[in-house]
């Protein structure tokens, strides 16, 4: 018989939204689970870092693209494998919602989640954090969650971390998302 696979709690929002402080929160209430980081991706790139130090728009744009497919990748084959995945990440363009959207199709289980806050929390949090690039948040703020559809969204700025996480946990353990197509949720046109 063969083993299941792994369920992905995917965390869709701009930037200083709240995702990893939700991710991070999930990983306690739900210890199977690990937690995988756009962000940590990234950092640990060396071809993206190339092109960030040699100031190459163009070379940064691809390496960051390429970077986003790896990363959509290893998720998968980390659920396929059997392992519970966090994902926090930013659908930042149609590209990369459609290559997520490709990586995740039946059997995986993912339960996708709009983090949501307004423009000014978000730019607010940017603002207090030394690891953000000031205007990222407004930049994406407008087109993040265009054209996703979400099987539960969570406010940052009304809920707590520990609120939101636990909203989550819920919808994971009632497996309405599994087996379903996923681009429905990521892609639509």
């Amino acid at each position: 018989m063969a083993e299941e696979t792994g369920v992905i709690i995917f965390l869709n929002g701009t930037s200083s939204s709240g995702k990893t402080t939700i991710a991070n929160t999930l990983t306690t209430k739900l210890p199977d689970f690990e937690r995988m980081a756009i962000d940590d991706y990234w950092g640990q790139d060396h071809d993206l870092a190339h092109y960030i130090e040699e100031k190459d728009f163009q070379g940064t744009l691809k390496a960051a693209a390429d970077a986003v497919y790896r990363f959509h990748r290893s998720i998968a084959c980390r659920a396929i494998a059997g392992q519970n995945v966090i994902v926090d990440h930013v659908l930042e363009n149609h590209d990369w919602a459609e290559h997520a959207a490709g990586c995740f199709l039946p059997p995986h289980r993912v339960l996708v989640v709009g983090v949501y806050c307004p423009l000014d929390v978000a730019i607010a949090r940017e603002n207090g954090r030394t690891d953000r690039i000031s205007g990222t948040a407004q930049y994406q703020f407008p087109i993040i969650h265009t054209n996703k559809s979400y099987d539960l969204t969570v406010d940052t700025s009304v809920l707590s971390p520990e609120q939101c996480a636990d909203q989550i946990a819920r919808e994971v353990d009632k497996a309405q998302y599994i087996n379903r197509n996923i681009r429905e949720k990521f892609v639509l046109l």
